[in-house]
């Protein structure tokens, strides 16, 4: 595979790597917003028992039902954003990685290209010169 292959291969690989990355992004970003979610419900049910004393004993098993579902569920969205942080922190590694080699091939690259026209110069003016005849 030539080196220009590969840099198109890289640039590819590279392209898809930004995309994975956002995609984790965007995954931990809306697992964020269900967490402020569950967390602002936790608040309005505690507002709620605070604010019906009377009718406290006929809502309070199923409120404390929806409060454990609720801490469940925030434990699993914790746990998912950890999961996805790491998938997250991985494709950064990956990424930079295909980087610093994508530029390591452009630098390879350049130097053969250079020197290819250091030797393209050195065969012509090695070469005799062309004379005219009158």
């Amino acid at each position: 595979m030539s080196t220009q292959n590969r840099l198109r291969s890289l640039s590819r690989i590279l392209r898809v790597q930004d995309e994975l990355h956002r995609a984790e992004e965007r995954k931990l970003g809306l697992l964020k917003q269900r967490e402020a979610a569950l967390g602002e419900e936790r608040v309005e049910l505690l507002g709620a028992l605070d604010q019906h004393d009377k009718l406290y004993g006929a809502f309070i098993y199923p409120m404390a039902k929806r409060l454990r579902a609720i801490e469940e569920e925030e434990a699993n969205v914790k746990h998912n954003q950890e999961i996805v942080t790491g998938r997250l922190r991985e494709r950064a590694k990956q990424k930079k990685h295909t980087e610093r080699l994508q530029a390591s091939m452009r630098g390879a690259w350049s130097r053969a290209e250079e020197q290819r026209e250091l030797v393209d110069l050195i065969e012509r003016a090695a070469l005799p010169a062309k004379t005219s005849l009158p």
